[in-house]
C-alpha cells in the first residue's frame, strides 16, 4: 500500500484542510496524554492503524493506513 501522499502531508506539518490533521500513530499515542480525561478518545487505542486523521469538529478520529484510503476518507469530509 502507498503511503507516499500521507508522506508529503506529514513532511508539510499534517495539515489536510482547516480543522482537518493527519498524525502518525506515535503522535497521536503523544498527544492522547495530554487530552481532558472527560474526552471520549482519551483511552482509544491508536495502534490499530498507522495514521490517524482528527478534526476539530468533535469526529472521533479515523484510523488510516493508505493514500487511497485517505483520498477516499477525505473526499467524504468534504462533502459532508
Amino acid at each position: 500500500m502507498s503511503t507516499k501522499l500521507i508522506q508529503k502531508i506529514l513532511a508539510t506539518g499534517g495539515t489536510i484542510q482547516s480543522g482537518v490533521y493527519l498524525q502518525t500513530s506515535n503522535q497521536i499515542i503523544s498527544d492522547q496524554k495530554e487530552w481532558a480525561d472527560d474526552d471520549k478518545s482519551k483511552h482509544a487505542d491508536f495502534t490499530s492503524s498507522k495514521y490517524w486523521i482528527t478534526t476539530y469538529d468533535g469526529i472521533d478520529p479515523i484510523g488510516i493506513d493508505s493514500d487511497m484510503a485517505l483520498i477516499k476518507l477525505v473526499s467524504i469530509l468534504m462533502t459532508s
